[in-house]
């Protein structure tokens, strides 16, 4: 099944079905400009963003990654449910990243230069990487960590 894509000068291809929700949420944001100003609607928005910024810090960051505290499974869903409200990727990746990233301390690292495509959770992914690229221990760090969370 073909889907619509737009090809780049370099033979890249993104897909517009893969990247439309980017695009609606960015084009949802312009309609501030048709609304009128009350400090009820910049309240709610300073709220919703430190409320999601606390769950991604203390939830996917401090718990999900360094197991720093300990929780109930109830409030493992409220944490995981509201950190991925904030579209920074998901419950999984982050351990496995933050893993990956913390292992080898005495490895070279490089930079990454930008992907070319919108799509995906982080929109650039240009952030330092190890030498061995991450993707291909996906599985395994995967696995391990619902091995682990099981307990």
């Amino acid at each position: 099944m073909a889907t619509a894509a737009i090809t780049l000068r370099n033979g890249a291809r993104i897909s517009l079905v893969r990247t439309f929700p980017f695009f609606a949420v960015h084009l949802a944001c312009m309609t501030v400009f048709f609304l009128g100003f009350r400090w009820s609607y910049l309240i709610v928005c300073l709220a919703l963003f430190y409320v999601r910024m606390f769950f991604v810090t203390a939830g996917y960051h401090r718990y999900f990654s360094h197991r720093a505290f300990k929780t109930s499974r109830a409030f493992q869903f409220i944490i995981a449910v509201m950190a991925t409200t904030s579209t920074q990727k998901g419950v999984l990746w982050w351990p496995r990243t933050t893993a990956t990233i913390t292992a080898t301390p005495t490895r070279k690292r490089t930079c990454t230069r930008p992907r070319s495509s919108a799509s995906g959770g982080r929109m650039w992914d240009g952030f330092c990487r190890t030498a061995t690229t991450r993707r291909s221990r996906t599985s395994s760090r995967i696995s391990t960590n619902i091995r682990n969370s099981a307990g």
